[in-house]
């Protein structure tokens, strides 16, 4: 949890330094979704999905983090930046997937979470939600990931 208590922070710093960037050239920074390809991954990995032995050599703890994602999709949605900006953006074309449909497949970018390649090869990693826009907040993100996938709430 310490590590994805830093990537939050890590992000936040981020966001603040562009945005104090940006005062110092007389400029604001939006983090509003344009409507193209501005969004948030959220990558992230728990200390049993990267073990290597034992029940944790398969990627059944990833294919039960993703099962959970995908029952509680409209919550995450609602959660994961403005509404109206987020369906602009998830239009299901290109490499953005559906607004209103969850998908999840390995190494394919145009679905909700993706599982790459090199983690199904190796049969342990992590895994990507790739449905947060740029102006989520990424502690509520973090918060309903950790909520569904770690602590099955």
């Amino acid at each position: 949890m310490s590590g994805l208590a830093s990537d939050v922070r890590s992000c936040f710093r981020r966001q603040v330094s562009l945005q104090t960037s940006g005062l110092g050239f007389r400029r604001q920074v939006s983090l509003q979704t344009s409507g193209l390809a501005s969004d948030v991954r959220s990558c992230f990995r728990r200390q049993v999905l990267l073990q290597t032995s034992g029940l944790a050599s398969d990627v059944s703890h990833i294919l039960s983090a993703v099962e959970r994602l995908s029952l509680r999709h409209t919550e995450h949605m609602q959660l994961y930046g403005s509404e109206q900006g987020n369906q602009q953006r998830m239009n299901g074309v290109a490499w953005n997937p559906d607004f209103n449909t969850f998908t999840w497949a390995i190494a394919d970018r145009k679905s909700s979470v993706r599982i790459p390649a090199c983690v199904n090869q190796g049969r342990r990693g992590y895994l990507e939600d790739r449905r947060p826009s740029s102006d989520c907040d990424p502690y509520l993100v973090c918060t309903i990931l950790v909520q569904t996938t770690l602590l099955h709430s």
